[in-house]
């Protein structure tokens, strides 16, 4: 499964504790019957060439990168 992106569902996630309820149940879908393998697409914020890309430059909520398995940063240069 992939979630694109995931900026367009986050609005939310970023309030209470809604980013560890919503990736509670992706990982009932994980570690369920089915195992399914989910990938989520998560669009930074612009940095300037010279800056490192980091988790701090995800969008939406800040908790998400807390709760992910691995997390995979990729720039266009």
């Amino acid at each position: 499964m992939i979630i694109d992106n995931l900026s367009k569902i986050s609005i939310e996630l970023s309030k209470n504790n809604n980013a560890q309820l919503f990736m509670d149940e992706l990982f009932k879908l994980v570690k369920g019957d089915e195992k399914y393998t989910i990938i989520i697409i998560a669009h930074t914020v612009k940095v300037k060439a010279y800056e490192s890309l980091d988790e701090n430059h995800l969008k939406g909520a800040s908790d998400i990168n807390q709760l992910l398995d691995n997390l995979i940063l990729k720039t266009d240069t």
